[in-house]
């Protein structure tokens, strides 16, 4: 009977994912599974964080192996700096903690502030896998539907409140006032 070749990338791409795995687990207070045979899930409690992949770096023989951040193809470093990579990612892992706090508390103003100030109704909605909270508007008439607003950093640090849907600027979160005005002309619009 015919066997069937061996994949030896994919044998050491999932062996490199394992030890990364492994090693945050033992040295970090994140927690991290491998996906897929492809990819290690970064968590913090229930929520994904990021996700890292192992991959060559070079057309070398043998290659060079690497590990990335795979939303962005970002390397982390060699496979041979375990160390330097699981800091790395221990230090993006706590960025991501401290920016999703902080995500919270100007979701939370915005949610009150809307039904303090509006008619309309807004909550906020628990994170689908690997998406941050969003307040989640209802529209008047309800034909309207309802639209995911989101606080995000803009480049230079400032926050700022955005359309989800259509990634479109809303207002920064320092003029709260202005947002809610903004989301109250959107979703109360005015039939002719």
């Amino acid at each position: 009977m015919p066997r069937h070749p061996v994949d030896h990338e994919a044998a050491l791409r999932e062996r490199l994912l394992f030890a990364l795995s492994e090693r945050i687990n033992a040295t970090t207070r994140h927690r991290a599974e491998v996906s897929g045979r492809s990819r290690v899930l970064v968590k913090r409690r229930d929520d994904v964080a990021f996700g890292v992949t192992a991959a060559p770096i070079e057309d070398t023989d043998p290659p060079l192996w690497g590990y990335f951040f795979d939303a962005s193809d970002h390397l982390i470093g060699h496979v041979d700096g375990l160390d330097a990579v699981v800091r790395e990612i221990e230090r993006r892992a706590d960025r991501n903690e401290n920016e999703e706090a902080a995500r919270m508390r100007h979701l939370e103003a915005l949610q009150a502030a809307i039904v303090a100030r509006t008619g309309l109704r807004a909550a906020i909605r628990q994170p689908d896998r690997g998406r941050p909270h969003a307040v989640e508007v209802s529209g008047v008439p309800r034909l309207l539907g309802t639209e995911p607003i989101d606080a995000a950093p803009l480049p230079d640090g400032t926050w700022a409140y955005w359309w989800r849907t259509w990634s479109v600027l809303i207002g920064l979160v320092a003029d709260l006032d202005a947002v809610v005005s903004a989301v109250e002309r959107v979703m109360t619009p005015k039939w002719d």
